[in-house]
């Protein structure tokens, strides 16, 4: 549930530092699923909240159907991690390490040099990186669908 888990997270990180609220969002961001969508931000991690069908919820329902880490939007004020120990900070030896030939590194000619897995399970995990050697570093991470192009 979308309203309750906003609730959840301000009672552990304090009030939210951004809040679009629910937007139409063809209006404002195009591409995303659903009618009305939402972004909620703590620091560094941002929500995404949406009224479309999900791997997690049917058309209609307000629901989370996605998560981000970055150092890019701001102070860190959890350490979002992956049960195999991936967040930012991770070198790319650590997520070739932890997921074998099922992580994707790759230099996206939109997005630059990043990493996306297929979970076996709902949704992706995707992460932008500093470059492609083995000790450039995770600095986004993100989980489940969102908006994009």
């Amino acid at each position: 549930d979308a309203e309750l888990a906003v609730r959840v997270l301000s009672r552990a990180l304090g009030p939210p530092t951004a809040d679009t609220g629910w937007v139409y969002q063809l209006e404002v961001y195009g591409t995303c699923i659903g009618t009305e969508v939402r972004f909620v931000q703590w620091g560094s991690l941002q929500i995404f909240l949406t009224d479309g069908p999900s791997d997690w919820a049917p058309a209609r329902v307000r629901h989370i159907a996605s998560w981000a880490e970055s150092i890019e939007l701001g102070t860190s004020l959890i350490a979002a991690e992956t049960k195999e120990g991936i967040g930012l900070g991770s070198q790319v030896d650590e997520i070739i390490g932890a997921y074998g030939t099922d992580a994707e590194i790759t230099d996206d000619p939109l997005f630059g040099p990043s990493f996306s897995l297929d979970t076996s399970g709902a949704g992706f995990l995707l992460g932008s990186l500093t470059g492609l050697s083995s000790s450039d570093t995770l600095v986004s991470l993100s989980a489940g669908f969102s908006c994009g192009e």
